[in-house]
């Protein structure tokens, strides 16, 4: 994800994909790691990659909790013990600044009740 314009590489490392969000979103969930001595990345934490992913995947429209249900654990595979402890009191936050906000939010409740 990306506040700058939309790229795409292709190195001999892989190919790599930089999409445009909008500002003030992007900067939400958005840690800084150690790497090793002096060196840090920048890292989204579990909750905002899920919600990127949702508001970049183009086509997706949520438009209940049963296509949450099946998008999260049947096109993403989703653990959802690992859904459990998502911070969705902190993803509720985002929403305001967020795009596709009823997607979202259709996911945040399918969180909470499980």
């Amino acid at each position: 994800m990306t506040f700058k314009t939309s790229k795409k590489f292709l190195n001999s490392l892989g190919n790599f994909e930089y999409i445009k969000i909008p500002t003030p979103y992007y900067s939400f969930g958005i840690k800084r790691i150690s790497i090793r001595d002096g060196q840090f990345s920048l890292m989204a934490t579990a909750e905002k990659a899920l919600m990127d992913k949702v508001i970049t995947t183009a086509g997706i429209i949520i438009r209940s909790e049963v296509s949450a249900e099946k998008f999260l654990f049947e096109n993403l595979r989703m653990d959802d013990k690992q859904l459990k402890i998502f911070n969705t009191r902190e993803m509720r936050n985002w929403l305001e600044f967020a795009p596709k906000k009823e997607s979202l939010l259709n996911v945040i409740k399918v969180i909470e009740n499980l």
